[in-house]
C-alpha cells in the first residue's frame, strides 16, 4: 500500500517532522495495517504555497 500525504502549511520541516512522528505512532489504522504486515510506503510532502518538498522521517523504518 502506497500512501502520499500532502500537507499544507509554513511551518519548519522541523516541527512538522514532528508532528509526523507522532501521528504515525498513534494512528490506529496505520498500527493495524503494520501489524497485519502490510507493505505500507508512507510518503509526507510540505506543500508550502505550490512548492512541495519531501519531509524526512526519522522512524523511515516503518516506511
Amino acid at each position: 500500500m502506497r500512501v502520499r500525504a500532502v500537507v499544507t502549511t509554513s511551518e519548519p520541516i522541523g516541527k512538522l517532522a514532528a508532528v509526523i512522528e507522532e501521528t504515525e505512532a498513534r494512528c490506529p489504522v496505520m498500527n493495524l495495517l503494520l501489524d497485519a504486515k502490510v507493505d505500507l510506503r508512507m510518503e509526507w510532502l510540505r506543500d508550502s504555497g505550490g512548492a512541495q518538498e519531501s519531509i524526512p522521517r526519522p522512524g523511515a523504518a516503518r516506511a
